[in-house]
């Protein structure tokens, strides 16, 4: 499960099924890494790939998201398999030298809906689904949202949206506070992209990209 394991647990084999809310280690290379935990929502901060060639690494170093934030591990309901699918398609589109990975879905004790630990980018605490250093693009994923346009209950509807404006909102004021950075967001659904668009009177970058 990418590597996660609790503290405590120090004999060599000792399996996790999951990893739990609370302090927590992560392991990369065989060295361990800085971890924070909150609300909750266990969080292991990774170290960050680097390029071989000389020249792609400076042009890496160029990118202010790159220089200022780093890759981190989170745990996240993430719904229909597709959702993470799309999710490390867009993040690894054009992301060299980063790679963002995820892991199997499980079901956490006490728990109905299925967690998946997954790797975003961190930039003065906002989380992106990923980085294209090279391209110096934020970029932010969302799958299987048309379902909440129809025949779900419109409060229901109302909360997903503007929890997804509130998403943009903060992105962009990260974006909109460095030089070098560009945003954009991609969508698995074109009538969910329309609607974006239309709600936040166009105010980011949108894409359509099916899976």
């Amino acid at each position: 499960m990418l590597g996660i394991v609790l503290r405590g647990l120090a004999t060599a084999g000792a399996r996790v099924a999951a990893p739990t809310a609370g302090e927590v280690i992560g392991v990369q290379g065989g060295r361990v890494i800085a971890t924070e935990a909150a609300k909750g929502m266990a969080t292991i901060i990774l170290a960050k790939e680097v390029a071989k060639d000389i020249t792609q690494q400076q042009r890496c170093n160029k990118c202010e998201p790159y220089q200022r934030g780093n890759k981190h591990q989170l745990e996240r309901s993430m719904g229909n398999e597709v959702n993470t699918q799309y999710q490390l398609k867009i993040a690894n589109l054009s992301s060299f030298p980063l790679t963002f990975k995820a892991s199997p879905p499980f079901i956490k004790p006490g728990n109905k809906k299925a967690t998946t630990v997954i790797q975003e980018w961190n930039v003065a605490g906002v989380s992106f689904d990923g980085l294209w250093p090279m391209e110096c693009i934020l970029v932010e994923a969302k799958g299987r949202y048309a379902q909440f346009l129809t025949g779900k209950p419109k409060f229901m509807k109302d909360n997903i949206f503007k929890k997804m404006i509130a998403e943009a909102t903060s992105q962009k004021t990260v974006k909109d506070s460095l030089k070098t950075a560009k945003l954009s967001w991609y969508f698995y659904e074109q009538e969910t992209k329309r609607h974006f668009d239309r709600i936040t009177f166009n105010m980011i970058h949108t894409i359509y990209m099916p899976l």
